[in-house]
């Protein structure tokens, strides 16, 4: 009896060792078999590239522009001042201008002639204009001087062919304009002077020793 103990408690003593020595082997086998897990960075976005913004004074493209040109006047020398109709082209034909005859500068000055688009014209819903207006002015040692001219100047419009036919047919609905800041008016130049063998298709003068804002339309309903 004691012997039949003796060998079964050797046999569980056996079986003990050999499990616990088959697990050894085989968790280092199954370690050694094994990829560890790396923790990886997560992904970052790239930071978004800096992109050209509007203020809210901005204005939208394309958007109509004021073109000056300029020149020296004195009293002694007259001065033909203008723009052509078709710029950057082998035609002579005029937009419009401003003629100084001899006497008209009161001093040597730098006249400025401007075109300038309805949308920057002072009190524009005065009137309903055939084109853009102009504006005229003269600077003395570098600035503007509104003293009015010694003698009369022209300033013009060469007119189309539609302007020439409104003018011819229609003179309701044509005039020659000059703004007045005083009064905040545009008013009627008081001396308009047609030349039907100038420009193209006739040109409209505006004879004033003013300087300003001018343009060529008909007087809106109040």
């Amino acid at each position: 009896m004691n012997i039949r103990r003796s060998f079964l408690a050797g046999f569980v003593l056996t079986v003990i060792l050999a499990l616990g020595f088959l697990g050894g082997v085989w968790s280092q086998t199954y370690a050694q078999g094994t990829v560890p897990t790396i923790p990886t960075a997560p992904t970052v976005p790239p930071a978004p590239q800096p992109t050209a913004t509007k203020s809210p004074g901005d204005l939208p493209e394309p958007f109509p522009k004021i073109t000056c040109i300029g020149a020296s006047i004195n009293p002694a020398k007259e001065m033909d001042l203008f723009e052509l109709r078709f710029p950057n082209t082998r035609s002579t034909a005029r937009w419009g201008g401003v003629l100084n005859p001899s006497g008209s500068a009161c001093q040597e000055a730098y006249e400025v002639y401007c075109i300038v688009p309805v949308r920057y014209l002072p009190e524009r819903a005065q009137l309903h204009y055939y084109r853009q207006g102009v504006q005229v002015y003269q600077k003395v040692d570098g600035k503007v001087d509104s003293t009015p001219s010694c003698s009369p100047k022209m300033v013009y419009f060469d007119l189309s062919a539609y302007e020439r036919f409104m003018y011819d047919h229609f003179k309701d609905r044509f005039g020659f304009f000059n703004y007045n800041p005083e009064t905040r008016t545009w008013e009627t130049c008081p001396e308009v002077i047609f030349d039907k063998e100038a420009g193209l298709h006739g040109r409209l003068s505006c004879r004033t020793i003013n300087w300003g804002f001018f343009a060529i339309g008909w007087q809106a309903k109040k």
